[in-house]
């Protein structure tokens, strides 16, 4: 291993390594060992600080893992601009709606048991959801947990109200049940709350808050300490700030994340749609589980094959351009001509973050940022990817 190599093994963690939270995840390899040209890697640390400087982002963290193993993992920028905080490799983000793939896990757990079905009738544990109607009168189908997960159940969107987050989750899928269906379920694809939905039956069939069930059933079995709905008071001082652009300015600006309450005793009730705070490597353990079909370190297995198929295969709609499976997002190669990039499956989050399981590359690759009403993210998206698909070798 040559000088350049080895600056660059210690996969960026920089002055902050001393420091940084150590957890149970994926193990750590340089990057030649893990499959990467070390020079072409660094490249994704200059964009990503150019980014930073450009005022587009304050910071950043990127991972790419192959084969179950980490071979970069980056933080640049600040996590807080207004308190000079650095990012680290262990800040904690809102991940927003990449919480939905794990709520689809949940259920899919379920369904392995056979305590559920995707294809029946949600009425069957929500019983509000029998009386549900479209604007021209009943439905031909009934909504299922198909139909939830990939968002094609036809739920309005619902009005926000202060009451967000206090009333529990099963009364709150039940008063989505009250507005009429957008469309006959099954027939067109409009991205919603329809996993909300799905959380809540986990809790009528589990018979425990959905938050626990996750917890027990899919985060400490895959080591991931660091994600949670409710922050304590040690990971509250990992968060990254959230940013919206200032409406004359541009100017990075700092704005609130509605899921974390001034005081950490008071706890919202936990959203399957986009409530979850995770970290880079406890995201990449979740994604590498699912690249393995199901399986995890410890050689047992979270879930089969036929189930992460079953998540990560693109519902079939007629004259849709949506490749969208069971909170899984297709993510496809680029048109002939353009630059390569990573291909896949994965979810993104409203404030920036990105994870995508790449299985042709065997690759698992996680962006971290925290930014709103930024029209141009999936620049951010595309440059990482691209730049992750010219460093493969």
């Amino acid at each position: 291993m040559n000088r350049r190599t080895l600056l660059l093994a210690p996969i960026a963690l920089s002055a902050n390594r001393a420091t940084a939270h150590t957890g149970s995840g994926l193990p750590r390899v340089a990057p030649a060992e893990g499959g990467y040209d070390p020079a072409a890697l660094a490249a994704i640390r200059s964009r990503m600080e150019a980014f930073t400087k450009g005022g587009q982002i304050s910071g950043a963290v990127t991972l790419l893992a192959r084969r179950g193993r980490i071979a970069w993992l980056d933080a640049t920028g600040l996590a807080n601009r207004e308190h000079s905080r650095p990012m680290r490799s262990d800040t904690l983000f809102w991940i927003a709606s990449m919480t939905k793939s794990l709520t689809a896990t949940a259920v899919m757990l379920l369904v392995e048991e056979r305590r559920v079905s995707l294809d029946e009738p949600v009425e069957r544990f929500l019983p509000s959801f029998g009386s549900i109607r479209l604007r021209s009168g009943a439905p031909q189908q009934r909504v299922t947990l198909r139909h939830l997960l990939s968002h094609t159940a036809g739920l309005a969107q619902p009005d926000r109200k202060p009451t967000d987050g206090s009333i529990p989750l099963v009364a709150y899928a039940s008063d989505l049940a009250k507005a009429p269906l957008e469309f006959e379920p099954g027939t067109r694809y409009e991205y919603g709350f329809g996993p909300t939905v799905a959380g809540a039956v986990v809790e009528v069939v589990s018979g425990m808050p959905f938050d626990r069930f996750l917890q027990e059933r899919v985060l400490s079995p895959l080591g991931m300490a660091d994600t949670t709905w409710h922050p304590n008071p040690e990971q509250r001082g990992r968060l990254a700030a959230c940013y919206r652009p200032d409406a004359r300015s541009g100017e990075l600006t700092p704005t609130f994340i509605p899921f974390v309450t001034p005081d950490p005793a008071i706890r919202r009730v936990p959203e399957p749609s986009g409530g979850l705070f995770s970290t880079a490597e406890d995201m990449a353990s979740f994604y590498q589980m699912v690249l393995d079909g199901g399986r995890i370190r410890s050689g047992k297995s979270l879930l089969s094959p036929a189930s992460v198929r079953e998540m990560t295969t693109p519902f079939d709609l007629p004259d849709s351009t949506v490749r969208y499976g069971l909170c899984w997002q297709q993510l496809a190669a680029v048109r002939p001509g353009a630059p390569a990039k990573l291909a896949g499956y994965g979810h993104g989050g409203a404030f920036g973050t990105h994870g995508m399981v790449d299985p042709e590359r065997r690759a698992v690759a996680v962006l971290m940022i925290q930014r709103t009403l930024f029209p141009e993210s999936s620049q951010v998206v595309n440059a990482f990817h691209e730049l992750a698909a010219k460093a493969v070798v």
